[in-house]
């Protein structure tokens, strides 16, 4: 260990101090050239220095004296005091040496006495005449030129100043200088080698070291060894990142412990055999099932290849197989393989290849499942198949049965339908002429009794056969364009009347629907809402119904509603909410219970909502009130538009007064919804309180209108009118008394307390539109259209009035306008445009003739002819071509001899006659199943009516199929 550590200590000093070494000595070197460089250059200095300094003195001393005994004692003189070696004068014209610090070399020729280094850098002085220099044999030559005077012509005359300066002593001492330098160099880096190794031994190695025998540690024990070495340096961050590592790795050890662990009881609980063998045949892994079935510990499976205590032909198989898994194939196949008990399993062995990244094969999982008890269940199945395929045929004969006895069930409920209804046609239809009559008032609430007592029987019966057709799958559910506002406005008036004659408050809250125009079945929508608002409505002595809507676009045209029915009455005991929604369930169906009912109705309801894709759902506390919550799946209509106010309300002030905070939270969301300034006060006293802050508040403004409701606690909605129309301030205020249903106060008595307008609770869209219409200082004529009826707001000058579907319906609203308008509008058709109608009533049963006649003739119609049969029918049509036409056929379906079905399709193949071919055909019939009224459709009838009559429905069918002329357009196919 002290060696790898050693090794690993030089190896590292030698890595960091390797580096700073080199840097050194690269540092040295450049500085000993640039030093070698420098002394060069000084040496040289000091050489131009001193030959300049011979030339300049020779120079000074041959102005003065220029005989040749002076010049010889001053070159001597100038070599004395110089490191000069050799010194002469030539003349340039004749090279005779004129002044030398040798005098022997005077007076001779410069070949004689010079070198040859002399000789040649005298010459290319001469040659370049200009000043030369060369270094031989640590001598520098130099030449110069000088001007000396000849005495004899008194003429200056050109001579040349040669010198050998010896340069060893420079030489000397520039060696000196350097070597003292590079030796204190050395002595610095190694001092600095000295103490970086220190330091890294000490603060880098020494740390190091211990963090690697704590590695070496914790490599030799399971345990978990942390390292003590603490630093704020990044050896600190290591040793912690050391510590954290371990600990993180001893967890994960820890979980893939437990992984292993869990893998193993796995593969040791799963009920095959399983094991791995890998390429070179031997066990790597076994579960204990493999180890049971060969009585054997897993050791026994090490260097095995196939299994032990097994025959050679068995063994051959396995190994065939074993060898094509380990080629890269799955192998699958069955075998018996005997035991060491002696006994024999039947198997299906599965050799499954294990491949790496490079689809080389490393092994093959081997998974064995015993056969022996499917073998056993196949033998047992094939004695089973004969007797299931026996029973198969007694089976047979059952469904035979049973599709009889569906449609048995399905004739029998078509037949109650039609025989149930056809004498509450009669029951129902003869109290209504009644009540047409002149009575006394006892009768006449004997007759309302009646009947009353004859709807709700009525009632009873379609709940029966709706559940049964929900229930026999025979519902069908229409997908038509229906206005969702409309439909709630029109439900909430319906339910209006019967919920406020109890005290109870009906509040609807559609804020939350943008889109109106929807596609579904509106009428098993409102049913959905009528069996529920119903039943909270009779569980319900006081407080309030509010119902809410919410429409979410979902995409793909699709939209959900989301209805919450809330109610403050008597609550469901906990018990009974689970089966509230089960068919003839009821809270109390106890003989002395309260309420009645036949507990069909939120059955109905659920099983509508799912076949909506929805459900529903109820939450409720006893004596504090239910919550029924459900949705339905639509669809957006692609005509839908936006709903729109009338006017613009970014700038409209509005107040609502209303002591019932369900129905002003409802008003507040709608119309804060559409961009008014919506302002809400609990009662009377607080509104006059708003408006006359408004007064003096110098930056504020009046209310545009006031929305008040007539029944409150502390001042009731007449009281507080009449105070404000008493203010002079508030004048140009609009107010708007929002009534009960059954207000009986009349338009005219409104109008004289200062009221703009008026309409009943619960609010529509309708009457919020029309109140807002207010807004527009413009003249105002204005009509709704809706799926199937039509709400018409009708202005004049002084009775102002808006019919809903009857046109004695007293005036919703008035507004103080001068405005002329159509009256077609409002009245509805005269009496004397169905006088010209000639009916063809065909029916056999003489009550519901009577009806008939009784309704025909309460609209006016006197022309009517009866046939009891088909065949009765075509003998009058024949007639009717040579005498005056059927303007329209009242069918009934089922007749003797021949039924309506029959006689519709002969009219309509010409049988009666050609001009009665398109005569319009509607079927007044008692059967009220799915598939009866596009049975009626297929037979050629025109349109459809149920049993029992309703006198409007009645009367509509007439004027759209008589005075309406619409059979002009009709074909048959």
């Amino acid at each position: 260990m002290q060696k790898n550590e050693n090794k690993f200590t030089s190896s590292l000093s030698l890595k960091l101090n390797g580096i700073l070494l080199l840097i050194c000595f690269i540092v040295l070197g450049t500085s000993s050239v640039y030093l070698t460089q420098m002394l060069d250059r000084q040496i040289d200095q000091k050489i131009e220095s001193s030959t300049n300094s011979i030339i300049d003195s020779l120079t000074i001393a041959v102005h003065i004296d220029t005989s040749n005994h002076s010049l010889s004692r001053v070159v001597s003189t100038l070599v004395a005091n110089s490191d000069t070696h050799h010194l002469s004068i030539i003349a340039n014209d004749t090279q005779v040496i004129v002044a030398d610090n040798n005098h022997s070399f005077i007076g001779q020729q410069t070949k004689d006495v010079f070198t040859v280094a002399e000789q040649q850098l005298l010459i290319e002085h001469l040659e370049n005449s200009s000043s030369n220099m060369k270094i031989e044999n640590s001598l520098l030559l130099k030449v110069a030129k000088i001007n000396l005077i000849d005495n004899n012509i008194m003429r200056l005359r050109p001579h040349t100043v040669l010198f050998s300066y010896d340069i060893t002593p420079l030489k000397l001492a520039e060696e000196q200088e350097l070597y003292s330098l590079l030796v204190v160099s050395f002595g610095a880096i190694a001092m600095i080698m000295f103490l970086v190794n220190l330091t890294h031994r000490y603060v880098l190695l020494s740390p190091l070291s211990i963090l690697i025998n704590t590695i070496k540690m914790q490599k030799e024990t399971d345990g978990l060894l942390l390292s003590k070495l603490t630093s704020n340096d990044e050896l600190g961050i290591l040793s912690e990142e050391y510590n954290q590592l371990i600990q993180v790795n001893a967890q994960k050890e820890q979980e893939l412990r437990g992984m292993l662990k869990y893998v193993d009881s796995i593969t040791d609980a799963v009920p095959v055999s399983l094991a791995y063998i890998d390429k070179n045949q031997q066990y790597r892994f076994v579960n204990k099932k493999y180890r049971r079935w060969f009585n054997v510990s897993i050791d026994d499976f090490s260097g095995e290849t196939i299994p032990i205590r097994l025959k050679n032909k068995v063994n051959d198989v396995i190994q065939s197989n074993i060898e094509q898994a380990l080629a890269g194939q799955l192998v699958e196949f069955e075998i018996q393989i005997p035991l060491f008990d002696g006994s024999k399993k039947d198997v299906n062995i599965t050799y499954t290849p294990h491949f790496n990244d490079e689809s080389q094969v490393l092994g093959i999982f081997v998974c064995i499942d015993d056969m022996s008890k499917t073998k056993e269940s196949e033998h047992q199945l094939a004695a089973y198949a004969q007797e299931i395929e026996f029973n198969n045929w007694a089976l047979e004969d059952e469904k035979e049965k049973a599709v009889e006895a569906s449609k048995a069930k399905s004739q029998f409920l078509a037949s109650m339908s039609h025989e149930i209804r056809t004498p509450m046609n009669g029951v129902i239809g003869m109290l209504g002429l009644l009540s047409g009559g002149t009575l006394t008032s006892e009768q006449q609430h004997r007759v309302d009794v009646a009947h009353g007592s004859a709807h709700s029987l009525l009632s009873l019966i379609n709940d029966i056969l709706d559940f049964s057709k929900v229930d026999a799958g025979k519902m069908d559910l229409e997908s038509i364009d229906f206005d969702l506002r409309k439909m709630l406005g029109d439900f909430s008036e319906s339910m209006g009347l019967q919920v406020q004659e109890k005290g109870v408050e009906l509040v609807l809250d559609i804020a939350e629907i943008d889109e109106s125009l929807i596609k579904g079945d509106s009428n098993r929508l409102r049913q959905i809402l009528t069996n529920i608002v119903s039943n909270a409505a009779k569980f319900t002595n006081d407080g309030e119904v509010v119902i809410q809507v919410v429409l979410t676009n979902e995409g793909d045209e699709n939209c959900r509603l989301d209805f919450r029915v809330s109610d403050t009455g008597i609550g469901i005991p906990k018990n009974s909410i689970s089966t509230l929604f089960d068919s003839f369930s009821q809270v109390d169906a106890s003989t002395t219970r309260k309420f009645g009912g036949t507990g069909l109705g939120l059955a109905i309801a659920k099983k509508l909502c799912q076949l909506m894709g929805g459900d529903i759902e109820v939450t409720s506390l006893e004596n504090e009130g239910s919550h029924f919550s459900f949705h339905v799946i639509l669809q957006i209509s692609s005509a839908s538009t936006k709903i729109i106010p009338p006017v613009a309300l970014d700038k409209v002030n509005l107040l609502v007064v209303d002591d019932n905070a369900s129905n002003r939270a409802a008003l507040n969301s709608q119309l804060t919804h559409w961009g008014a300034n919506v302002v809400t006060a609990t009662g009377g006293v607080e509104a006059i309180k708003m408006c006359e802050e408004r007064i003096k508040d110098a930056n504020g403004s009046l209310f545009d209108m006031i929305l008040i409701d007539m029944e409150m606690d502390d001042m009731d909605g007449i009281q507080l009118g009449k105070e404000l129309n008493s203010d002079p301030r508030f004048k140009t205020v609009k107010l708007i008394l929002m009534t009960p249903m059954n207000y009986k106060g009349g338009a005219q008595y409104i109008t004289e307390l200062g009221f703009s307008g008026y309409f009943p609770k619960p609010t529509t869209t309708l009457d919020l539109f029309s109140a807002l219409s207010l807004m527009n200082k413009a003249e105002i004529t204005q009509t709704e259209k809706y799926t199937g009826t039509e709400k018409v707001l009708a202005i004049t000058g002084n009775t102002s009035s808006v019919v809903n579907n009857e046109p004695s319906q007293e005036s919703r609203l008035i507004i103080k306008s001068s405005v002329t308008i159509d009256r077609s509008l409002i009245d509805p058709p005269h009496n004397r445009d169905l006088e010209n109608l000639r009916v063809l009533l065909v029916e056999d049963n003489k009550v519901n003739r009577m009806v008939a006649k009784g309704l025909l003739n309460k609209f006016g119609i006197t022309s009517i002819d009866f046939a009891i049969n088909g065949y009765a029918a075509i003998d009058l049509l024949k007639e009717s071509q040579n005498n005056l036409p059927y303007s329209i056929i009242l069918m009934d379906c089922q007749m003797p001899e021949m039924d309506g079905y029959e006689a519709s399709r002969n009219i309509r193949e010409g049988n009666a006659g050609e001009s009665n071919k398109y005569l319009p055909i509607i079927a007044m019939t008692a059967n009220a199943m799915s598939g009866d009224k596009e049975k009626c459709l297929s037979a050629g009838m025109t349109d459809y009516l149920s049993k029992p009559i309703v006198p409007e429905q009645f009367l509509k069918m007439l004027k759209l199929w008589g005075i309406d002329k619409k059979a002009a357009n009709y074909s048959v196919d």
